[in-house]
């Protein structure tokens, strides 16, 4: 089992191993099938989700609420590789919410909905160019927001009614920062140790081919962090968010445990305090 070490101690291994190359071992494949994720609020867990996946997607959630004894409940349904629908079931047998996405011919989500007891909203896209308008419908509330496109088709900027956001990639599309109207954010990679092609990081292999999906899918350009929109992926040690109003500095460290085929097989996250907030298990066919 090997550990990744995060930010500062890191950086001084890898001054003193510039002549390592990067290791990656894709001769056996890991197919994911179940990850628990328990976040943690001063040292007490708060959520415990268990998902579930098949054909390395994730086929069912279910989060348990230990302060209020809680259980929620996900299916994902998919339609030619693609999620077209997921339900949220409180308790295991009772329909809660339901989110739906339509996709065109070239695999592109036009349209989004959201319904609810309390929600009905629906998102629509359309696609000018280098530019893609959504409009979206909350219970008759309407907003407007533009994502711009890069030369390679590649969402990098977000246009809405509270200012702007861009997006900094480095040359393998792995988001460096996200400059946004009253913060910066800025993530950190481990050069080393490559994922594997498979490998299953946040939300990669549910929307289909349109690299851009996942950011239409919560219409937030900051989702571009969790998207596979990387060309060649690489495993996260840090987020530090920088508010510019207040001056304060939101740290976030990750911590990776991988097998001897470089598949996660633990990831711990830390907060500025250095106090564990999240613990993801995962576990493989």
């Amino acid at each position: 089992m090997k550990n990744i070490i995060p930010l500062i101690v890191l950086t001084a291994l890898l001054s003193c191993s510039s002549d390592e190359s990067n290791t990656s071992h894709n001769s056996n494949q890991n197919v994911l099938s179940k990850m628990i994720s328990t976040t943690y609020i001063i040292g007490e867990s708060e959520t415990i989700l268990t998902k579930t996946y098949e054909n390395n997607r994730p086929k069912s959630d279910s989060a348990y609420i230990t302060s209020n004894d809680i259980s929620v409940h996900t299916a994902y349904i998919y339609s030619s590789g693609r999620l077209v629908t997921r339900n949220f079931f409180q308790p295991i047998d009772q329909l809660v919410e339901e989110f739906n996405i339509v996709y065109d011919e070239l695999n592109r989500i036009t349209q989004t909905s959201h319904l609810s007891n309390n929600t009905n909203q629906t998102t629509v896209f359309t696609y000018t160019n280098a530019i893609i308008t959504s409009e979206r419908n909350t219970n008759g509330s309407l907003s407007t927001k533009l994502f711009y496109l890069n030369n390679d088709g590649i969402i990098y900027k977000e246009v809405n009614d509270t200012g702007t956001s861009e997006l900094a990639y480095d040359n393998n599309y792995n988001v460096m920062s996200i400059s946004e109207p009253l913060s910066t954010t800025t993530y950190t990679y481990d050069t080393i140790n490559i994922p594997p092609e498979n490998f299953q990081q946040f939300e990669s292999f549910m929307f289909g081919t349109y690299k851009n999906n996942t950011i239409l899918h919560d219409n937030n350009i900051g989702k571009a962090i969790f998207s596979d929109i990387s060309l060649a992926l690489k495993y996260p040690l840090s987020s530090i968010k920088h508010d510019t109003a207040s001056d304060n500095i939101e740290t976030y460290l990750f911590e990776w445990f991988l097998n001897d085929d470089n598949y996660p097989i633990r990831r711990n996250t830390y907060n500025n305090n250095g106090q564990l907030i999240v613990k993801f298990d995962y576990f493989y066919e």
